[in-house]
This record gives C-alpha cells, sequence and structure tokens, in this order.
C-alpha cells in the first residue's frame, strides 16, 4: 500500500474551500453557497484521518497516544490563542451581557461542544440571530474533533477483529450509508440537528475515508482524468445551484461531497488549477484563516459598519491577512516547539492553557460580564433591566433558573397589592409573561384594593393540562403541574382572576387554547381579567438598548418596530377578543391600554427586556401609563359592575 505525503490537490481544495467560506459569510453574490466549504472540509479530514489512522493499523505502528497529540498540539493552540485574543478585545468593547455570553461559548469552543450547545439553543447558523455569536463558526471544529475521538477506535476494533482492509472498507461504506440516511432523514424534521450533530454529518468525513480505503486497496492512483473534472464540475454546480435557503445538508449536500472526493481520488497534483505561489499558502494557512475571518466580520458588523463594495473587499482582505499572519508567526512557530519537546510535556502544557483560559471564561460568565466596567452611571442605567425575580425583590417564582428554590407549595405563596387584612381576593396565574406584570399588579393592587396571590413560573401558561412550551425535565415542569393543580383546586376562593401569558407562540397549539378555555369554564361566575402580551419584537430590544447606553448614545427603537405586525400577534390578539365577547366575564387588556405606542417605556428606555418580555422599570411605567389613560377606566367599571 502506498501513503502519500503532501498532497498540491488537497492543500488547493483547502484553499478553495476558506475562500468559499470567507465570501460566504462577507455577503459576495457569486457565493451564496460559499457554505460547502464546510462540506469540503470534512471530506478532507477524513480522507487524512483515515490514512494516518489505516496506514499505521495495517503497518502495526498506529499509537492512541501519538494520534490525539497529534491532533490536541495542530487543533487547540490556534483556538486558545484566538479565544484569548477575542477575550482581551471584548473587554473594551462588549456590553457586560454581551461577554458574558462570549464567555459561555468559549467554554464551549475550547471543549469542543459548540454544536450541542447551538443546537439546544436552536441558533440557526443561516439567520441573523445566529451569527451575532462571536464562535459560531466553531461548531465544524467541534463536529470534526468528536469524530476524532471515535473514529480511531472504529477502525482499531475492526482491523483487530478482521485484519481485512476490504472488510473495513465494508464497515466505513456501511456507517457512511446509515449517517446519510440519518442526515436525509433529519434534515426534514429536525434542520437544526442534522446540520449540527456528528451522527448526521459523520457520513461526509467517512466519503474522505472511503477515497482512502479504495486507493489503497487499489494499490494505486486513478488513471484517469475524468474523475478529477467531474469533481471540479460538481463543485461548481453546487456554488450555482446551492443558496442559504436550501434545506442543508440533506441530499443536496451529496453534489459537494461527491465532488470533493473526486478530486481526492484523481490524485491530479499538477494541474493548475491548484498551482500558484498564494493557492498554497492560503491552503496552508486556511485553518487560522477560518478561525480569524469570522471575528474579523463580527466586529465590522457590530460597530455598525455598513459594509459597501469598497470596505468589503478591504475585510476580506483583512480576514486573510490576518488569518495568514497567525498561521507563519505564531501558530507554525508553535507547532515546531511542542513538536520538538516530549509528549508528555506538549501535552501538559496545551492542557494547562485549556483548563487556565476555561477558567478565566467561567469566572466571566459567573461575574456577569463585569458590569463594573461600563461605570456608575452604565450600573444606575440598567438596575432595572431584568424579568421581576426574587433576586431583585420580586416573587415570580423563577425555578428554571434558580437553585434555591424548591417545587411545591412556596412556588404560589406569592402576594402582592392590597396584602392587608380585607383586600378583595385576587389570582395572578400563568408563565413569566404573567409574572412580568408583578410590579404592573402589585401598583394597581394598592390602588384597587386587590390581594393579589401569584401562581407563575417558567413556561406555565395558564392552562389545567399537561401543555408546556419549556423541557419538560426542567424542575419547572413540576412546579407547573404543581401550579395547575392548585388553582383548579382553589379557584373558587377568588374574586378576580387576572391570566397572562405568551400567547402568539403557546396559541400555535391547539391544547393551550383548549386548555386556557378549561380555566374561563372553572372559574364560573368570576371576573376573569386577560392580559395582553408585550409588542414581539425580532430583536433583543433590551439588550439594543444597553448596547447604546454602553456606547453614550441615544437608543432608536424605531428600526425594530416592524415586528409589530408578525402574523402571531394578530392570531392571539383574535383568539382572546373572541373569547372576550364570546365570555361576559371577561375583560381583555390591550396592547394599547397598557403601553405606549412608542413602545419607550421613559425617554429612550425602552418597555422591552428581551424583545418578548418587559422588564421591571418597563412594568412599573406600563402602570403608570395603564394609570393614567383610559386603561384604569376601563378596570374599574369592570371590577366595580
Amino acid at each position: 500500500m502506498r501513503v502519500d505525503n503532501f498532497r498540491n490537490d488537497i492543500n488547493g481544495l483547502r484553499a478553495y474551500a476558506i475562500v468559499f467560506v470567507v465570501l460566504y459569510h462577507f455577503n459576495i453574490p457569486l457565493f451564496k453557497a460559499g457554505f460547502i466549504g464546510v462540506d469540503v472540509f470534512f471530506v478532507i479530514s477524513g480522507f487524512l484521518m483515515t490514512k494516518i489512522i489505516a496506514s499505521g493499523l495495517i503497518q502495526h505502528n498506529f499509537h492512541f497516544g501519538a494520534f490525539f497529540a497529534s491532533r490536541f498540539i495542530r487543533i487547540i493552540p490556534p483556538v486558545i490563542l484566538l479565544v484569548l485574543a477575542v477575550f482581551f478585545i471584548n473587554l473594551f468593547i462588549l456590553t457586560p451581557v454581551e461577554l458574558r455570553e462570549y464567555a459561555k461559548y468559549s467554554i464551549k469552543a475550547l471543549s469542543f461542544t459548540s454544536n450541542f450547545s447551538l443546537l439546544k439553543d436552536a441558533n440557526n447558523y443561516f439567520s441573523s440571530v445566529g451569527q451575532e455569536n462571536l464562535l459560531l463558526h466553531t461548531w465544524s471544529l467541534s463536529v470534526e474533533w468528536q469524530f476524532y475521538l471515535i473514529y480511531p477506535f472504529i477502525l482499531w476494533i475492526g482491523f483487530k477483529f478482521t485484519q481485512s482492509l476490504k472488510k473495513i472498507t465494508l464497515l466505513v461504506a456501511a456507517l457512511f450509508i446509515l449517517s446519510l440516511a440519518a442526515c436525509i432523514v433529519m434534515t426534514e424534521r429536525n434542520q437544526f440537528y442534522a446540520f449540527y450533530m456528528l451522527v448526521t454529518r459523520a457520513w461526509e468525513m467517512l466519503a474522505g475515508g472511503l477515497v482512502f480505503l479504495f486507493k489503497a486497496g487499489a494499490n494505486k492512483a486513478a488513471a484517469s482524468a475524468a474523475p478529477f473534472y467531474a469533481g471540479v464540475l460538481a463543485l461548481l454546480m453546487s456554488l450555482i445551484l446551492f443558496d442559504d435557503r436550501i434545506a442543508w445538508p440533506g441530499y443536496c449536500a451529496a453534489l459537494t461531497v461527491a465532488g470533493t472526493a473526486l478530486i481526492i481520488y484523481a490524485e491530479r497534483q499538477a494541474s493548475f488549477l491548484f498551482s500558484g505561489k498564494w493557492l498554497s499558502l492560503i491552503g496552508l494557512s486556511s485553518y487560522s484563516i477560518y478561525l480569524w475571518h469570522w471575528p474579523v466580520r463580527y466586529f465590522l458588523y457590530y460597530a455598525g459598519t455598513k459594509l459597501g463594495t469598497f470596505y468589503t473587499v478591504c475585510a476580506v482582505m483583512l480576514s486573510f491577512a490576518i488569518g495568514l499572519l497567525s498561521y507563519f508567526v505564531l501558530e507554525k512557530r508553535l507547532f515546531s516547539w511542542f513538536k520538538s519537546k516530549k509528549r508528555l510535556t506538549s501535552m501538559t502544557v496545551i492542557c494547562l492553557s485549556l483548563a487556565v483560559m476555561i477558567s478565566v471564561s467561567d469566572f466571566t460568565r459567573k461575574s456577569s460580564g463585569f458590569p463594573w466596567r461600563g461605570g456608575v452611571s452604565y450600573m444606575a442605567a440598567i438596575e432595572h433591566l431584568a424579568l421581576p425575580n426574587p433576586k431583585n425583590g420580586w416573587c415570580f417564582y423563577t425555578i428554571a433558573s434558580t437553585p434555591s428554590l424548591t417545587v411545591g407549595k412556596e412556588g404560589v405563596e406569592c402576594h402582592i397589592g392590597a396584602t392587608e387584612e380585607g383586600g378583595k381576593k385576587a389570582l395572578l396565574f400563568g408563565d413569566s409573561y404573567a409574572g412580568q406584570y408583578l410590579p404592573l399588579w402589585d401598583a394597581l393592587g394598592r390602588k384597587t384594593g386587590l390581594d393579589i396571590q401569584a401562581v407563575t413560573t417558567n413556561w406555565c401558561n395558564p392552562s389545567d393540562g399537561e401543555d408546556f412550551f419549556g423541557p419538560k425535565t426542567s424542575r419547572a415542569y413540576e412546579q407547573c403541574l404543581y401550579n395547575r393543580h392548585y388553582v383548579t383546586e382553589n379557584i373558587q376562593n377568588y374574586d378576580y382572576i387576572i391570566l397572562g401569558g405568551s400567547w402568539s407562540k403557546n396559541f400555535s397549539s391547539p391544547d393551550t387554547v383548549k386548555g386556557l378555555e378549561h380555566i374561563i369554564n372553572l372559574a364560573k361566575g368570576k371576573k376573569i381579567i386577560i392580559m395582553a402580551e408585550p409588542y414581539q419584537f425580532n430583536a433583543d430590544v433590551g439588550e439594543l438598548y444597553k448596547r447604546s447606553v454602553w456606547k453614550k448614545e441615544r437608543f432608536d427603537i424605531s428600526p425594530y418596530m416592524d415586528a409589530l405586525s408578525l402574523a402571531g400577534m394578530k392570531n392571539a390578539d383574535d383568539i382572546l377578543d373572541k373569547l372576550s365577547q364570546t365570555y361576559s366575564n371577561i375583560l381583555y387588556l390591550t396592547r394599547d391600554d397598557l403601553f405606549d405606542k412608542s413602545q419607550y417605556a421613559n425617554r429612550d428606555v425602552p418597555y422591552s427586556l428581551d424583545g418578548g418580555h418587559i422588564s421591571v422599570v418597563g412594568s412599573v411605567e406600563a402602570e403608570k401609563f395603564f394609570s393614567s389613560h383610559a386603561g384604569r377606566n376601563k378596570l374599574e367599571a369592570f371590577l366595580s359592575n
């Protein structure tokens, strides 16, 4: 069996792949499918890893320690350098919340679990929200590293029991088919999963492995140029036919993977397509360019730079320049230094550096991104920009995020408003979209003589069933069931029922509407007040406001107001309007009753905390608006009838 050394064609493929990715991320028109560069990298990785592992196993000189040490030395130091350098930049630029989020994802990047984190957050790589993540691009490194951890053992076990290259090829082919099938199915059912998970991406790397195994079995290189040109054509077709609106990876990615595999199989190293000094340099430093290009893009957009043609070209050139410098000035020297030392020394230094950087990131996360960096004025401005919770003196039962809280009766013992003896009894029931109104109802309750018991916890929309929009593994689900049982058993003990929920999201399920109607029917003879949800933005308005305070700029909410006509909000309004017309004992307090149409609570401070909920200050100011406008009269007339 012939084992190749440096391959110009593979290095050229790396260069093209990174060019595709960078130009895609900078929105160059002809590269709307530039994301296929990642798929090209996966195939190359599979080929090279199979060559290293299979060659060693066949020649009886493969050692797991040496394999993993070489992967550590090549992959981890550049990531540590990136995370460290960007961390220091972020200390002077990012808001505390943004720095905290960066620290959180730093830990995921350094532990090579970014893909799991992005899947958990349902973070779409192609969406504008997903692209606000400074370390979004590290998901592919996580997938590759997970492949490196598992694949050597599969091949080792296969060789140990078969000692047959042909049978190993069949084993890898079988895994390839299973992974491809899973990818196609999951792309239709859950594209996030298919995009980020190893099980649905492994087939791309296994395709590269099959190329090596076929060539090793044939013991000769491909004689015909046909596979090479077919592969080039397949990659060109991928660039032309696809864009980021397509369901990816799925069966469409097979064209890209097949094209890359054919080029590697053909081994046309003398082709003019893979020659040239700059192409070689870009290929050699492609990993470094990949690591650095995304932060360059992020910081330019973060600064509010709208890239025209000239600035786009400059940004692309800057990305390549930083990547090349990082590789040749820092990483190549580090790599040589580690290679010159004993394996134990190299691994110890890398692991200690990794542990220190993870510890720094974890401390930053736990310290909430060091809010003191903004000074006294910033701290004062954001003090009440939070959801009401036990930490800021309110009794919304945030059991999902507060470990000290326990499931049970403590979650239904919250009282606000006119809590002295003799006040009329009211119940505030619902999820965080009810809990956000605690400051509002505390003030209104005192003004209207209502002793309000708040039974609110995370994701627990008003219902008597088991419908729940959070993870059912959360303690919030147990508390929600407790809350609902408590309410159904005691609902007749109240004079008034106040209901709040994330209606536009929850009403996507018919069970939620039915559950709400069941609660209404249980409260026969009682007056029911249904609270509208706040305006739902397509952006984290509260964080954008904090960013403007951080930059000492006035916050302009108008660019984010286009979300006010979302179909989900209109559908929720229609359902709640219909309920209030169907049942004479229901008062629906609309957004116009509760909030100023400007969506500013006061001055340039928005009601909105995160684009969905309102903050403590938003709730306080909403009560002031409500009490000084027609909403207060509307409520008092309803209560007195």
